[in-house]
């Protein structure tokens, strides 16, 4: 191996071995060192699950972190793509995230990964991949989406669902709609009444009217709305079918 009396430069992953001499001493022992010269680099992870319903654009993002390592700087390019999805998916999952970003020192740069899902997307587990990529380094991290059935609402149970008014009476004329909420819905649904059959032969058809207008929905209990159908004398008396 070559000969150093004076200082040396590593630039690459080396083992070095010294021995010290002077005048009039025996030499020294053999020490040895192994120098490892990592080459600047950099890292990619990510936030973590990203779980939504169908058509939700709330809470479907992560968050793509890149960190450069032994004085790594330059432009890291980002790409995703959705490398799994349940067997013949319907508008399957597709993700967005920006093209790259730029490292300029030893701070971390993020990203925003986006999960996009529409109200037919087929429920289940889908897997994206980020690639970022610069030169000949390249590194990969994966999120899973999960996709549930989107909030909603539907009728309660014991509801009212059929009728019969004396013409013109003001009592037994009213009913009961229950509204409750699926999967995880919360928010106010506004409702209104019609008489959406038309019957031959039926003069001044009764209207309608609703009590509450709206109710507020949050979690899985039902809420009530009071129905009452407005008849006169002159109403044919019939069983008249209400829809929402």
């Amino acid at each position: 191996s070559d000969l150093y009396t004076t200082s040396l430069t590593v630039a690459s992953t080396e083992t070095i071995e010294a021995v010290a001499i002077a005048s009039g001493y025996p030499m020294s022992a053999v020490a040895s060192e192994t120098y490892i010269i990592a080459p600047p680099t950099f890292s990619v992870s990510n936030s973590g699950t990203i779980t939504i319903g169908q058509g939700v654009t709330i809470g479907n993002t992560s968050t793509i972190t890149v960190t450069p390592s032994n004085g790594f700087t330059g432009t890291v390019a980002l790409n995703c793509s959705v490398t799994t999805a349940p067997t013949n998916a319907t508008s399957p999952v597709t993700c967005g995230i920006p093209v790259s970003v730029g490292i300029t020192g030893a701070g971390t740069q993020t990203a925003t990964l986006t999960a996009n899902s529409t109200p037919t997307t087929t429920t289940g587990t889908y897997t994206i991949t980020i690639t970022a990529q610069s030169g000949s380094i390249t590194q990969t991290t994966v999120v899973n989406v999960t996709v549930s059935p989107a909030p909603g609402f539907t009728p309660g149970s014991g509801g009212t669902t059929t009728m019969t008014v004396a013409p013109g009476s003001t009592t037994g004329n009213t009913g009961t709609i229950n509204i409750a909420g699926t999967n995880g819905f919360s928010g106010t649904v506004s409702l209104s009444c019609s008489v959406t059959t038309a019957m031959s032969g039926v003069s001044d058809m009764p209207p309608c009217s609703l009590n509450p207008t709206s109710v507020p929905i949050s979690g899985t209990t039902a809420q009530s709305s009071t129905l009452t159908v407005s008849t006169t004398a002159a109403t044919i008396a019939e069983n008249h079918i209400q829809k929402l």
